[in-house]
C-alpha cells in the first residue's frame, strides 16, 4: 500500500515537471514553430555581439522569427534565422538584416530586417535589383550581406579621452585668459598713475599761465593810465621782473 503511494507520487512530480517544462519551452521560443511552421534563412554577420540563441528577430517592430543558432566561422558569424512563415511575403529582398544596438545594461543587441536605401540595394544585389526587388527571401537562403550597425555608446566611450583632452585645453585657455585679465589690469593702474601725474602738472602749468594773464592785465592797466611818465617807470619795472 504505502509502496503503490510513493509510486503515484513520484508519477505526479515527474508529470508536473514534464509540462512545465514543456510550457516554458514554449514561452521562450526554444522549440520550432510547428503549428505555424517556419522557414530559415542563414545570415553572415562580420560581428554578432549582443545575439544569443532566441534572440527574437523584427521586421518594423513585429516579431517575426527567433535566432535558432549561432556559429562561429572563419571570417564571419553565421546565424540560423527562424522565421514565422506567416510574414515569408512581408520579408523581400528589399529588407536587409542588421544587428542594431539594444539594451545599455543588458548588452542585448536586436537582429531587425530594415528597408535598404537605393544605393544599399544596388550595392547588395546588383544587376538583379529589379529582378528580386519585390520577391520574398526563400527557405534555406544564404546572405551574406549582414551587418552590424555601430553602438553609439561604445560611439561616446572612444570618445572619452578626446574630451578629457578638449576639457583640459579649455583649462588651460581658462587660466591664460585670467593672466591677461591681470596684465591688462596691472597696466590699467599705470596707466591711471600716468594721467594723475600729467593732471597734476597740468595743473601747475595752468595756475602758472593764469597768473602770468593777471600780471599783463596789471602792466597794461598801468601803461593805459599813467602814459610815458616816470612814475610809470617805477610801476612797470617790478612787473616786468616778477614776470621774468
Amino acid at each position: 500500500m504505502e509502496e503503490n503511494r510513493l509510486q503515484f507520487g513520484v508519477g505526479v512530480l515527474v508529470i508536473a515537471a514534464i509540462g512545465i517544462g514543456i510550457i516554458l519551452t514554449f514561452l521562450f521560443g526554444a522549440v520550432p514553430r510547428v503549428l505555424t511552421g517556419e522557414f530559415k534563412l542563414l545570415v553572415a554577420f562580420p560581428n554578432a555581439e549582443g545575439i544569443t540563441t532566441n534572440s527574437p528577430v523584427m521586421l518594423r517592430g513585429i516579431e517575426i522569427g527567433r535566432v535558432v543558432d549561432k556559429q562561429l566561422e572563419q571570417d564571419h558569424v553565421l546565424l540560423t534565422l527562424g522565421i514565422d512563415s506567416t510574414y515569408q511575403n512581408n520579408l523581400s529582398y528589399e529588407y536587409l538584416p542588421r544587428i542594431k544596438a539594444g539594451s545599455m545594461i543588458t548588452g542585448e543587441s536586436k537582429l531587425e530586417f530594415v528597408k535598404g536605401t537605393e544605393a544599399e540595394l544596388v550595392s547588395v544585389h546588383k544587376e538583379n535589383l529589379a529582378l528580386v526587388r519585390n520577391e520574398p527571401y526563400r527557405d534555406g537562403e544564404y546572405l551574406k550581406y549582414g551587418q552590424k550597425n555601430s553602438d553609439p555608446f561604445n560611439l561616446l566611450f572612444s570618445l572619452e579621452e578626446e574630451l578629457r583632452e578638449t576639457l583640459g585645453s579649455i583649462r588651460n585657455a581658462s587660466n591664460s585668459i585670467q593672466t591677461v585679465g591681470d596684465d591688462v589690469r596691472s597696466l590699467v593702474g599705470d596707466a591711471r598713475g600716468v594721467v594723475g601725474n600729467a593732471n597734476t602738472q597740468v595743473d601747475g602749468v595752468g595756475q602758472e599761465a593764469r597768473q602770468a594773464l593777471i600780471e599783463f592785465q596789471e602792466a597794461i592797466d598801468i601803461i593805459a593810465k599813467d602814459g610815458g611818465s616816470d612814475d610809470f617807470i617805477e610801476k612797470i619795472m617790478p612787473i616786468i621782473e616778477v614776470g621774468t
